[in-house]
């Protein structure tokens, strides 16, 4: 009886061993997990960050607005549309496109441009082009003036929530 006895408990002894080693693993695992996923959380704000709300396209566009007349620059907005992957209609993202014309001076476009680069939403510029149009003003020649305009246009595109 007494080997038996101690059979038995070396049994229950080996058996509490291992679910407490399993145990101990999987609450280290959970730990990690956890520490993961603070590390990672101010980056998955800053990738949220960079996707416009549902409903925040109008106040992306003002914001268009507002750089521009920062830079000194004329803004009209040519075309607004939302480009739907076929492939990915899952995907709660869609690609907002913007077309759009800027008229002012050279160093006014740069900026502008720098600065749309730069806003905490991720802007891709697809297309860009740059054109002087100075123009001559007043009719006498002494007192004529060249004001050095130029026209940009460009096509941006930013990432969306449906």
């Amino acid at each position: 009886f007494i080997f038996r006895d101690i059979k038995i408990k070396n049994e229950s002894y080996s058996i509490l061993s291992n679910d407490l080693s399993l145990q101990t693993n999987r609450e280290e695992y959970m730990i990690s997990t956890g520490k993961t996923i603070q590390s990672i959380e101010g980056d998955l704000k800053k990738i949220d960050d960079s996707i416009i709300s549902p409903t925040g396209d109008v106040n992306f566009i003002e914001n268009l607005e507002k750089v521009a007349g920062e830079n000194n620059l004329e803004i009209k907005i040519d075309s607004l549309y939302v480009e739907v992957n076929p492939k990915a209609t899952s995907t709660p993202i869609v690609v907002f496109k913007i077309k759009a014309k800027t008229t002012g001076v050279r160093i006014g476009t740069y900026k502008f441009l720098k600065q749309i680069e730069a806003l905490p939403v991720k802007v891709k510029v697809n297309s860009f082009s740059f054109l002087n149009t100075t123009a001559q003003t007043g009719t006498d020649t002494k007192k004529t003036k060249l004001q050095n305009q130029w026209q940009s246009s460009f096509e941006i595109s930013v990432l969306k929530y449906k």
